[in-house]
Formats: C-alpha cells, sequence, structure tokens
C-alpha cells in the first residue's frame, strides 16, 4: 500500500481476500461466532438508536462489551455506568445526534463532515475517548457509511490511530480509497460471503480485520503518518 497526495492505493489480493473472509466468518469473540454477534447487533440497531434510556444503554454496552469496543481495564467506571454515561449525553442533544447520522452519505460516494463526525463522536468522550466504542456503534446505525476503527484493521493500512474526529475523517478516507481501487474484487467476494455483510464496507472490514492480525515479526505492514 502506498500514500499518494493523500490518498490510499491498497490493492486486495483476491486468493487472501477470500481466505480473510472465510477466517472471520468462522471466527469468534468472547465465545461467540462473529456471525452471531455481527446479526444481533445489526437487528439491534435495525430501528436505529433507541430514545429510552434503559434501551439505548442496552445498546451501547452491546457494542462496548459483546462487541469490544470498549476494554474494562482502561475503565474507571464499569462497562454500564459508562454506557449510562454516553446514553445520557446522546440523548441530551437526541435531534442533532439523529440529524448527522440521515447526512452521512454512503462513504463510496463522499466522508461526512468534521462537524457532523465531532457531533457524533462528543458523547463518547467521558472517562476517556472511545472512538473505537463509537464507530462499531455508528457501523451497526450506517454500515454502508461508517467504518469499524479496530486495532486490526488500523495496523493493516500501516496507520498510527489518533483518538480525534480529524483522525477518524482522514481514516474514512483511506477507507473509502480502498473501497473505490477495489470495488470489483469486493464484488466478487459477496459470493465467498454468502451475501452476510450488509455492505462493501462491511466486508472490506472482514478482510483488513484479518489481515490486520500481527505477523511473526510482530510489524505491521506500513507506516503512514496521518
Amino acid at each position: 500500500m502506498q500514500r499518494r497526495s493523500g490518498h490510499c492505493d491498497l490493492n486486495i489480493d483476491e486468493r487472501k481476500a477470500a481466505e480473510s473472509i472465510r477466517n472471520y466468518n468462522n471466527g469468534s469473540y468472547k465465545g461467540v461466532r462473529n456471525l452471531e454477534l455481527d446479526s444481533q447487533g445489526y437487528e439491534m440497531f435495525r430501528d436505529g438508536l433507541s430514545s429510552h434510556l434503559p434501551a439505548l444503554v442496552k445498546q451501547l454496552i452491546f457494542t462496548g462489551d459483546n462487541y469490544g469496543g470498549a476494554q474494562a481495564r482502561f475503565m474507571v467506571h464499569s462497562i454500564e455506568v459508562e454506557s449510562r454515561f454516553i446514553a445520557e449525553k446522546i440523548l441530551g442533544d437526541f435531534a442533532s445526534w439523529e440529524s448527522s447520522i440521515r447526512a452521512a452519505p454512503p462513504l463510496q460516494d463522499g466522508i461526512v463532515e468534521l462537524d457532523r463526525i465531532e457531533c457524533l463522536l462528543l458523547p463518547f468522550h467521558c472517562s476517556k475517548r472511545w472512538l473505537v466504542w463509537a464507530s462499531k456503534t455508528l457501523q451497526f446505525l450506517r454500515p454502508e457509511a461508517f467504518p469499524i476503527v479496530d486495532s486490526q484493521v488500523v495496523k493493516a493500512l500501516g496507520v498510527s490511530q489518533l483518538n480525534t474526529a480529524k483522525w477518524y475523517r482522514k481514516f474514512c478516507g483511506l477507507i473509502r480509497d480502498t473501497l473505490i481501487n477495489n470495488s470489483d474484487v469486493l464484488n466478487r467476494m459477496r459470493t465467498v460471503d454468502c451475501d452476510r455483510s450488509p455492505s462493501k464496507l462491511k466486508l472490506l472490514d472482514k478482510i483488513l480485520f484479518v489481515a490486520g492480525r500481527p505477523k511473526q515479526d510482530g510489524r505491521c505492514l506500513h507506516s503512514i503518518e496521518m
């Protein structure tokens, strides 16, 4: 992968992509199959983000705990308490949050404006900045618009992660370039995936997630300053 004029050129090997998708689909997290977790999440967020506090807290616990958006060792509070803090912040300006979600275009068509990203990430600034947690929540809400920030995906792209809205927007740009550059390969990968992914963005996430697993030498593929 090379970065050129702010862009990311990554040509995905079709054979390795197919292998990565199979590995992801056969994998598990905390004893639950990845496919089952994905299915649970998309069903839980099918009608959007709940405007009722208990249901919203339940959604956030799922993305933070069950789906690995937040790790307990970094928490000052329990996952339940932290989820409630985030939920209360979202509900404090629910209309603006929903508006920013609806305004986001499919990633292949464009990247959401920085001020809207800041609006979406702000409630996740609690005991720490939970960018990964936020991105996993956004992915379930708009699987064609928001890429997941995961340590293995970040490693596959070769970027250094910062927990800021500006960094996330640049990350979206790199993912968008990769989507566009590999559109034909991703279309063919739908068959390998048996159409289990709701978008090509999620399909790409599966590929990068497996590709970013630590290599024997412990190094990532590239080093890109953002």
